[in-house]
């Protein structure tokens, strides 16, 4: 369908005078903005240095004025001619210049006073203030001769701010810290920092500098990427070996006109094919000194099958796992992990999952059979090295409780395949009437291929209720002949099933974990000891809670309880100093 001949037959782009009157918001107008835009000018005219002065005007204002020994502004219409710049051909391929960062101070308004370069020195100079209708183009901007602006050359810009001289230097230094020339404030030089320093690797690529860190925290958003001063986060890769720490990447760019930045503000880079290859190329960067290291961390198969790929061969370590600990039911209980150890032939790698009762139950066996040494926990990471896939693992485990002549299997695999109807009923756990004969922990073992094998493990204590269950219901099963101790198994229940609230009218995480504690010590004492023992230990767990803050700390008391009374003796005070009248 043809157009109506009302439209016109092609369109093109230009600029709407509303832009200019928007203008003003193209920039936050901070004292950061304003910095880093004639900082970068400055450095593009070619100057050696930057001189930035404030003087007093009243109680609550400053002035603020930027010289620079550039080449100087040769037409000052260009100053407000929205993008347009009169930069090198090599300045505006190398770095895209805008042309619009000058309206950074398009609320402040300024003075600006300049004096170009010339080969009959010293130029003539001009002096133009501008106020903020006219970077809005709603007013002219005179242009007069000065015989004041810098000499031989270069560019003078006032402008003033509310902030005082000491919020002026932080925000000056902020933005020189890696600025390329020097800075003065005031008369004294500002602080610079090479922004790569401290790397232990540097290589360039593309008209750009990568510089590699290891274990170096920066907060985030730190800056990745400094463009001439000006620095900002564009998501360069992290590394974060197995062991070895954490590997970083930082960028510094000196010539790279395939780096763009995303206008007006230039905050942030354009996400385009450039960056998202300086990223990957960044990660190869960090193989690179991972390889020229002398000590090595251990990578993850993923990043060495990328780095191999890339033709970049990093040694392996030798073969090891960290060791498996069973889990505890309190998650706000920190350990430190139990590190890294060497692998062993007969090592096992605990792929199974059991809940927090069982796991405490099979470490306790593994250790009494002189084995936990084999198991260790295991690392996805590792996938797809040969010998980390060739270890056999343990994929399963049941429980077996011997009785009176009889097996009972008590904990079944979570992985048993036999069939079950869909309306049957669960089987009522075992009960046992006395301390039963022995317990035995089948470790299901796959090895390479299909081969799976039993492993048994002669264990003294299993748990035969829930993991979420109350501890009232805490029902521990224990061998006639384990030498296990009431003490022993109160800390086991401790570790399998104390969990404290956090609820807002729970009591403190102290007070949760003494009285669970106690009835923990009470479910072992009527297990393991004798009637007497047991009601020693109610009786003391009572008069140390409720009795042992009234008594004096400095005297002996004697408390005796006979028919149901009570009598009470106190030993003789401490004789007191005496003191010289």
């Amino acid at each position: 369908m043809q157009p109506d001949s009302a439209y016109p037959p092609s369109i093109r782009a230009r600029v709407h005078h509303d832009a200019i009157e928007r203008v003003s918001r193209f920039f936050n107008a901070t004292l950061d903005d304003i910095f880093v835009e004639l900082l970068q000018n400055a450095r593009r005219a070619s100057a050696t240095a930057i001189h930035v002065a404030t003087a007093p005007l009243t109680a609550d204002r400053w002035s603020v004025t930027v010289s620079d020994d550039g080449a100087g502004i040769p037409d000052p219409a260009i100053v407000l001619s929205f993008g347009e710049s009169a930069w090198s051909t090599q300045t505006a391929s190398l770095e895209d210049p805008a042309g619009i960062g000058f309206y950074a101070l398009a609320k402040h308004g300024c003075a600006i006073a300049s004096r170009p370069l010339s080969d009959a020195a010293p130029a003539p100079a001009w002096r133009a203030q501008i106020c903020p209708n006219a970077f809005l183009g709603k007013s002219p901007a005179p242009v007069l001769p000065d015989d004041t602006a810098p000499t031989p050359h270069g560019t003078a810009i006032t402008f003033i701010t509310e902030r005082n001289p000491d919020s002026v230097e932080s925000s000056l230094a902020s933005c020189a810290r890696h600025f390329p020339l020097p800075v003065h404030f005031n008369g004294r030089e500002l602080t610079f920092q090479y922004f790569l320093d401290r790397a232990i690797y540097t290589e360039t690529w593309r008209g750009l500098t990568f510089g590699i860190y290891r274990n170096e925290y920066r907060p985030y958003p730190d800056p990745d990427v400094n463009f001439h001063g000006r620095t900002f986060k564009a998501g360069l890769p992290t590394l974060e070996c197995i062991t070895g720490g954490v590997w970083s990447v930082r960028a510094h760019i000196r010539a790279c006109p395939e780096f763009e930045l995303v206008l007006p503000a230039r905050k942030e880079p354009v996400v385009n094919n450039f960056l998202r290859s300086m990223r990957r190329e960044a990660l190869l960067a960090i193989y690179r000194a991972i390889a020229a290291q002398e000590t090595r961390p251990r990578l993850s198969y993923g990043h060495h099958k990328r780095a191999a790929d890339a033709g970049i061969r990093i040694q392996q370590l030798p073969p090891a796992l960290e060791p498996w600990r069973p889990p505890v039911a309190d998650i706000d209980h920190w350990h430190a992990p139990p590190g890294w150890d060497a692998l062993r032939p007969s090592a096992l790698i605990m792929a199974a999952e059991p809940e927090t009762h069982h796991g405490q139950a099979i470490w306790r066996a593994a250790q009494k059979a002189r084995m936990a040494h084999r198991l260790f926990a295991p690392d996805r990471r590792l996938e797809g090295y040969a010998w980390y896939d060739s270890l056999p693992r343990v994929t399963d485990f049941s429980i077996d409780v011997t009785h009176g002549g009889r097996t009972h299997t008590v904990v079944e695999p979570l992985q048993n395949d036999a069939p079950t109807a869909s309306d049957a009923v669960p089987a009522e756990p075992f009960k046992f009437d006395a301390r039963p004969d022995a317990i035995a922990i089948r470790l299901h073992v796959s090895e390479s291929g299909d081969h799976v094998r039993d492993l048994e493990i002669p264990a003294d204590v299993i748990f035969m209720n829930d993991e979420d269950c109350y501890v009232d219901d805490i029902d521990p099963l224990v061998t006639a002949g384990s030498d296990i101790d009431a003490d022993e198994l109160a800390e086991l229940i401790h570790r399998s099933f104390f969990t404290p609230s956090d609820d807002a009218d729970a009591d403190s995480h102290e007070t949760q974990k003494s009285r669970f504690d106690e009835e923990a010590m009470r479910i072992a004492l009527s297990l393991l000891a004798s009637e007497d023992e047991g009601l020693r230990h109610v009786i003391h767990q009572a008069i140390w809670r409720e009795v042992l803050w009234v008594m004096p700390r400095d005297r002996k008391v004697d408390i005796a309880v006979a028919n149901g009374k009570v009598s009470v003796s106190l030993g003789p005070a401490p004789d007191c100093e005496r003191v010289p009248a």
